[in-house]
């Protein structure tokens, strides 16, 4: 009789080290998944909720009263701007941002500076636009920590696809603000070229900051090669954004894979550009 007692504790007690062991196990791999996504910053958007290393961002306070909406959709970022009967501002913008800066500079013991590589990029759905026109989305990389406008900006680099007119086409343009002076990297041409721009759908950038300067492909074509700038030489904010003029219903554009992420070392011309784990 005590002997069965005896056995059937020692079930009871192995029975409970289990159930206990099982429910510590995701709970700690929580805690590692927490880890790894606060040193990648990264969203492919397939959860409701977006990666804690980013943000959602309004230029101006009235945006948040104009249904204007952020939001995970179908494992896309939906960002859907309505400005009608907003006041003239010059523009409005709505998106994502990191919530902290990013360095690309390393400093050691000696206060010496080393350039710490990263890459970065976005896959954006331009939605087949009815009417883009004074339409604008991509990316911008500013030492602010606010972004109201452009404009308001004296240093940034900005990666963006623009509407032209009458709006179902659109264009890509690459420039650099450096102490209130405005530099066109890469415009396709326009107006000159490409008067009537080109049909957007899935457009991806991939860019990378290096020794060798700053590249940036779209599908796969490179469009700036080894460009020579200090504005990585301060942390900085990266806004993945959407942005119209007043007076617009609402016009809805998607992003998909959007990341900052450091490399570990400096890759060659073949290999530049590529995901790394």
């Amino acid at each position: 009789m005590q002997s069965s007692f005896i056995i059937h504790s020692v079930s009871i007690f192995i029975v409970f080290a289990i159930l206990s062991c099982s429910k510590s196990e995701p709970e700690n791999q929580q805690n590692i998944s927490a880890k790894e996504l606060s040193e990648n910053w990264k969203d492919s958007f397939e959860s409701d909720q977006i990666n804690f290393a980013f943000e959602t961002f309004y230029s101006q306070q009235d945006l948040l009263k104009s249904n204007s909406k952020i939001f995970p959709s179908n494992q896309k970022l939906q960002l859907s701007l309505q400005t009608i009967q907003l006041p003239p501002e010059s523009v409005y913008l709505i998106g994502l941002k990191t919530n902290k800066s990013k360095s690309f500079f390393l400093e050691n013991e000696k206060k010496e500076k080393k350039i710490n590589p990263h890459q970065f990029g976005f896959t954006l759905d331009w939605n087949q636009q009815f009417n883009g026109s004074y339409l604008s989305a991509g990316l911008i990389i500013t030492q602010s920590s606010q972004l109201r406008s452009f404009q308001a900006l004296s240093d940034y680099i900005a990666i963006e696809y623009i509407g032209v007119p009458p709006g179902k086409n659109g264009r890509l343009q690459v420039s650099e603000k450096r102490a209130g002076n405005l530099r066109i990297l890469h415009d396709e041409g326009w107006p000159l070229q490409q008067r009537e721009g080109k049909l957007l759908g899935i457009q991806k950038i991939l860019a990378q900051f290096s020794s060798q300067g700053l590249e940036i492909k779209e599908n796969d074509n490179m469009l700036i090669h080894n460009h020579n700038t200090s504005l990585f030489e301060q942390p900085v904010f990266f806004y993945f954004f959407v942005q119209s003029h007043n007076n617009y219903y609402e016009r809805t554009v998607f992003f998909d894979d959007i990341f900052v992420q450091p490399i570990k070392e400096s890759l060659n011309n073949s290999e530049i550009l590529r995901y790394t784990d």
